[in-house]
Order: C-alpha cells, then sequence, then structure tokens
C-alpha cells in the first residue's frame, strides 16, 4: 500500500481515505488523499466535496460540487422527480 501511495495510485489513495475518514478520523489526512484519488473520477470528486461540506469547508466543498453541476446531473434527476411525485400525492390526500 505505501508503495502504490508513493506513485500516487489514485485507487490507493481513496482507501486511504476511507481508512483516515472513517477509522482513525483524520478528516484533513483524508481529504488530501480523497483529492489525490479524484482526478478523472465523478464519483470520488462529488465525494469529496460533500466531505468537505460536511467537515465545515463551506466555499471549497461548494466550488467542487458546483463542477458536477449537481442540480441537473442524471445522478440526481430520478431522486428530484420522484420526490416531486411524493409530495404531488400527499396534497392530494390534503
Amino acid at each position: 500500500m505505501k508503495l502504490c501511495l508513493e506513485n500516487n495510485n489514485p485507487e490507493a489513495h481513496y482507501v486511504e481515505e476511507i481508512n483516515q475518514f472513517f477509522f482513525h478520523d483524520k478528516s484533513i489526512k483524508a481529504l488530501n488523499h480523497l483529492r489525490h484519488s479524484t482526478y478523472g473520477k465523478y464519483d470520488e470528486g462529488y465525494l469529496c466535496g460533500l466531505l468537505l461540506l460536511c467537515t465545515g469547508k463551506i466555499k471549497e466543498g461548494k466550488k467542487i460540487v458546483d463542477i458536477f453541476d449537481w442540480e441537473h446531473t442524471i445522478y440526481i434527476q430520478p431522486l428530484l422527480e420522484k420526490d416531486k411525485k411524493k409530495h404531488s400525492v400527499f396534497t392530494v390526500f390534503l
């Protein structure tokens, strides 16, 4: 693992991020590893933005999340549509 991290293997940095963030409670160190793992990968980049938001780094986290146009992406659109249907059904019964 150490050799993989030294050679900037993105998957190794992702695994180390999970390890540092969730098992050692070292969020800053974890975010540094996550940044290394995000190059060219949507999911990890988005996760990095969310973790920054959750750890109080609002400006930096919002900047990263906004890169992915999160309000209009295919990943969140079905959830928004499902939520709209749920609310419209709810209002009918009122």
